[in-house]
């Protein structure tokens, strides 16, 4: 039996009763809240659920808010919470009782009989049945009506409060204080047995958490990413291209406009012609989750289609994949009784409007679980992944485009917010600055506000308007956007200042410092500020003798970005040396002279966005970057690796990595920070060097980037693969073996100005 995790992230979790699906539509939210749940169907191999042994049961002490003030309470509208017990088995005080938790739907008698697990497990330890209906599902509706007011005593935390005042009711009531208490459930259900053994361990013993996604995610692609295995387990891979390029139809033709709307109406006889995306929405959810319920419960009903029987559609030889959808669709139709295809997002909310527990799963989901409409076909077109992605047929202009990303990439952000809390990883930043050309205060401004979370977007209101078009930004702070500075422990600002009089010139340390002071930044908290003494690019070189020795002996004066990068390696080798695992970034002011703006010379506008490039691949959107480290174990990331250096020198690296390079030899080589992230291992040559095999390349524009640019437009489309779906391999494509390498130690490594000389050399 194929068991999904997480049903309960999808909007529309319940399957309706006639044929195993899913979906969104008017006529399913209906159909849930007249009470259609899928353990209405007969299990294969089971006799039909006898009731003679159970007992229907309703506890009237129950309190509306359980955590409102004891004076105050106030106890259920009505008759209270409905309850089942099943003593066929019982032994009686001493003897266990298995507590099995309702969820999003109304209970029957059914629960407690020979169809479950548990009724065997009863029978075999001689326990007590217990099956508890949770608040506003079935009958168990604590509050006159279902307004969106009373709508507000709906929450799992109220769920597991009523189910310890009920617990400690039914071993009152019986007698049998001494009875270990087991809770019981699958999928929500189950969530609620994993947190009641953790927050109420007095009232309960043990608990069963079958198929529970206890790690909540705002979307939830893997839901999407089993469905599409799973059609390749059962069925073969042509199945699921199959549905693969009846997808790229769908899109194309949601994308074509009214023309495309039409023709999918009438193709897939929808109850009234679609007029936006929203009724598109409803469309594919219907469609897509017809797909989703048959492979859930695949074979484990009787009379309804299996993956065989819907890839015998797919696979059909007589026509092509969309045509066969479109006859699959129609056999689904058939099946569940249905004249027509919902297609309508006002006819859904109408729905939704009525009592019953469609309204009051998808109020629950979308107010504590949060961003299930995102995550319903969250899948991809990765191999194996699920082949429908819904965020494709949401428009496809830069604006709409820029906003899913951002969605997305907020999701992702806070699903590795997580991941790196359970692995003990933490996130560090080093962003190198100064004062000393013409723009500095309006690109810290810029580069901050990016990392705490603010997002430039193309005005709608300019037609056709692209993201690079100076004319056409607006900065949006109104929404929640991902921020890295939320991820991030600390972001280390170092602040280049120059010699006066051979004395430190502190002035635009301080410039800098009330400048962070002054923007709003949530996360202000989190940055740290410390200055350097540095020599302009060729000063140096340009002294006597005397002045280079003196300049030599001061081991705080440096050139370029040399200090900066010499305190982030010291930090990841403390770092290391305490055994922590870290994640750097490290960032600077690139192109700090140019500015995106028409009264500026039009040359200068190359490397501003050359700036806004690196800005976006590495800061606005880390999760590529802490994905390829983290999960693909690669060492170093960034975009235009050159297998010598990223050319422009923003990037991602581990810790380990950083802490294991040899230091940069000349402090006075302004070039030489360039060289020193993704250094050659002598080990592998020239030709398979470090950079080549461990260093992931997000994009590589192929354009000199001095004097072209390299816009969004140009890398949006690689941007967006990284975002929705899988990561895939490098375009370096190292091997397994190869990744292996990148985490041992190097062996004899080259004096490193003797490296970066050679480095030089390759590019001349």
């Amino acid at each position: 039996m194929f068991v999904v995790l997480a049903i309960f992230l999808l909007v529309n979790c319940a399957i309706v009763a006639n044929a195993n699906n899913g979906g969104f539509g008017a006529q399913r939210i209906r159909d849930k809240n007249t009470g259609f749940r899928h353990v209405d169907f007969q299990f294969k191999g089971l006799k039909a659920a006898n009731c003679d042994n159970v007992t229907e049961h309703y506890f009237q002490d129950a309190v509306l808010d359980n955590f409102s003030p004891i004076q105050g309470q106030q106890k259920w509208y009505g008759q209270g919470q409905r309850y089942w017990l099943n003593k066929q088995f019982w032994g009686g005080n001493n003897y266990p009782i298995f507590v099995f938790i309702g969820g999003e739907g109304e209970e029957k008698c059914s629960r407690l009989t020979s169809s479950m697990y548990m009724y065997q497990l009863a029978q075999e330890h001689r326990a007590l049945l217990v099956d508890v209906e949770h608040r506003f599902y079935g009958k168990s509706i604590p509050t006159p009506d279902v307004s969106t007011e009373n709508m507000k005593y709906l929450s799992s935390s109220q769920a597991l409060a009523d189910l310890a005042r009920i617990i400690d009711h039914i071993k009152s009531d019986l007698n049998t204080g001494t009875s270990k208490v087991i809770t019981v459930g699958g999928s929500y259900p189950g969530n609620l047995a994993a947190w009641f053994r953790l927050k109420y361990p007095a009232s309960t013993f043990a608990s069963i958490a079958s198929s529970a996604p206890i790690l909540a995610q705002t979307n939830f692609p893997e839901y999407m990413d089993v469905v599409g295995q799973s059609i390749v387990h059962f069925s073969g891979q042509p199945c699921y291209n199959a549905f693969e390029n009846a997808a790229q139809v769908i899109q194309n033709l949601a994308l074509m406009g009214p023309e495309g709307y039409a023709k999918l109406d009438t193709d897939f006889q929808t109850c009234s012609p679609m007029k936006d995306e929203k009724d598109l929405t409803i469309l594919l959810s219907d469609l897509m989750g017809n797909v989703q319920g048959t492979i859930q419960y695949n074979n484990e009903h009787n009379g309804v289609m299996n993956v065989t029987d819907i890839c015998g559609y797919m696979t059909n030889a007589n026509a092509d994949a969309y045509t066969n959808f479109v006859t699959l669709s129609a056999a689904y139709r058939k099946a569940n009784q249905q004249t027509c295809e919902d297609a309508s997002w006002a006819d859904t909310v109408v729905a939704l409007k009525a009592e019953g527990a469609g309204r009051s799963w998808t109020y629950q989901t979308c107010n504590e679980f949060v961003g299930q409409v995102f995550g319903m076909f969250g899948g991809g077109k990765d191999k194996n992944s699920g082949p429908l992605d819904i965020n494709q047929f949401q428009g496809n202009n830069s604006y709409n485009i820029e906003k899913r990303l951002a969605v997305k990439e907020l999701e992702r952000v806070e699903n590795i917010r997580s991941i790196l809390e359970n692995n003990g990883i933490e996130i560090y930043g080093f962003y190198h600055t100064s004062t000393w050309r013409t723009h500095w205060s309006k690109i810290i401004e810029e580069q901050l506000y990016l990392l705490d979370g603010q997002r430039k977007f193309p005005d709608p209101a300019v037609k056709n308007g692209d993201v690079t078009d100076y004319a056409g930004y607006v900065w949006d702070n109104s929404h929640r956007y991902a921020s890295l500075l939320s991820l991030t422990k600390e972001l280390f600002i170092n602040v280049a200042i120059p010699l006066k009089n051979d004395k430190d010139d502190t002035t635009g340390y301080r410039k800098i410092s009330d400048l962070v002071d002054g923007l709003k930044l949530k996360h202000r908290d989190r940055v740290r500020m410390n200055y350097n003494r540095t020599l302009g690019r060729d000063e140096f070189n340009n002294v006597n003798e005397a002045k280079k020795t003196k300049y030599s002996a001061d081991d705080t004066l440096s050139t370029g970005e040399y200090a900066t990068i010499k305190k982030l390696q010291d930090f990841c080798k403390a770092r290391v040396a305490e055994n922590k695992k870290t994640l750097i970034y490290y960032m600077h002011m690139k192109g700090s002279c140019c500015m995106k703006d028409p009264a500026h010379l039009e040359k200068q506008v190359p490397v501003a966005t050359w700036r806004e490039y690196m800005n976006a691949m590495n800061l606005e959107f880390p999760s590529p970057c802490i994905r390829a480290l983290v999960n693909k174990k690669y060492t170093v990331c960034g975009v235009e690796n050159q297998d010598a250096h990223y050319s422009g020198n923003f990037w991602w690296a581990d810790c380990n990595h950083i802490a294991r390079l040899p230091p940069i030899d000349n402090r006075f080589d302004f070039m030489a920070p360039e060289f020193f992230v993704l250094r050659a291992h002598p080990d592998f040559g020239i030709a398979r060097n470090f950079g080549y095999r461990c260093g992931y390349s997000l994009h590589n524009c192929g354009v000199n980037l001095y004097d072209n640019e390299c816009k969004r437009t140009m890398f949006r489309e690689k941007l967006a693969k990284y975002v929705f779906h899988k990561l895939a391999a490098s375009n370096r494509n190292p091997t397994d073996n190869q990744l292996a390498t990148c985490r041992e130690p190097f062996k004899n490594p080259q004096p490193y100005y003797e490296q970066q000389e050679l480095m030089r050399s390759l590019f001349q």
